[in-house]
């Protein structure tokens, strides 16, 4: 909704409705990397219990010597290991998707300040330009930010078709303890033993699974 309000912006010459629309996509998009899912900050990396955004307006990103100084997210991801042999990285964090789309409000809100602004009103030609240009650059961050989305939405279907299969051994596992009978009691007790191990690993691989904070948040 963002995006296409400032493709509608692009079209006017009305700098107060411009800067109004900026505003609001900056809210959009301070509110969307601070979303909060079970009380964690899904876009904190493996820092989930602090808001990864500091600034709260235009003007807090203007008092940031560089755009990326506003985030505070960790610098690793969340991971999950599915099994012996892979460990998935999941989650996206702040900085990565946001620092771009910041310093090109950034840019905006100092020019708006700056000698050659406020835009109120009728813009000039060099603002128009200068909007223009920086406009496009907004509009080419929200255009990443989707791609981060489908790139999550592939790793969400993997990771859900693993738990499907997880479950599946699991069922088939408790099935196996339940027609362990008439065999040597040394024996059934060691494949008792085995097969309970393999469904305690099943079981906590689909717990963990299923609260990988990026998975049902977008669902």
């Amino acid at each position: 909704e963002s995006a296409t309000q400032l493709r509608l912006a692009l079209t006017t010459t009305d700098g107060t409705y411009i800067m109004d629309q900026v505003r609001e996509a900056f809210d959009s998009a301070r509110n969307a990397l601070s979303t909060q899912y079970s009380g964690a900050y899904i876009f904190g990396g493996t820092r989930a219990d602090t808001n990864p955004v500091t600034a709260t307006s235009l003007a807090d990103l203007m008092a940031a010597p560089a755009a990326g100084d506003v985030f505070q997210n960790a610098s690793r991801r969340t991971a999950v290991k599915l099994d012996d042999n892979l460990t998935l990285e999941t989650g996206v964090l702040a900085s990565d998707v946001g620092t771009d789309l910041m310093a090109s409000f950034k840019r905006i809100a100092e020019y708006n300040a700056g000698a050659n602004g406020p835009f109120n009103g009728t813009l000039t030609d060099q603002q128009q330009t200068f909007i223009q240009g920086e406009m496009q650059n907004i509009l080419a961050a929200f255009d990443g930010i989707n791609a981060q989305v489908a790139a999550n939405g592939a790793l969400q279907n993997r990771v859900e078709g693993l738990v499907k299969s997880q479950q599946q051994k699991a069922d088939y596992l408790s099935q196996l303890i339940g027609s362990i009978e008439d065999v040597d009691m040394a024996e059934a007790a060691t494949r008792l033993q085995q097969a309970q191990n393999a469904v305690d690993v099943s079981a906590l691989t689909f717990s963990t699974l299923s609260q990988v904070s990026l998975l049902p948040f977008l669902r």
